[in-house]
């Protein structure tokens, strides 16, 4: 069942993503490999972000630039 709950949320790609953050590929690599950015899906080569909680971590301030 928790399959179906994460079925209609909307996802980003990581070109999204950086976009949305206006921050580098190297800048979200780094952070996920610390573990800080969230809501991350690897679907075969290709990396998912629930655009929800992007968009709630933004809203808070967690995902500014050092």
């Amino acid at each position: 069942m928790e399959i179906l709950k994460d079925y209609h949320r909307k996802y980003l790609t990581l070109d999204e993503v950086c976009n949305l953050c206006r921050c580098s590929k190297k800048f979200v690599y780094k952070w996920m490999a610390r573990g800080k950015f969230p809501g991350v899906t690897r679907v075969g080569r290709t990396l998912l972000f629930r655009e929800q909680e992007i968009e709630r971590r933004l809203a808070n301030g967690c995902l500014l630039l050092p």
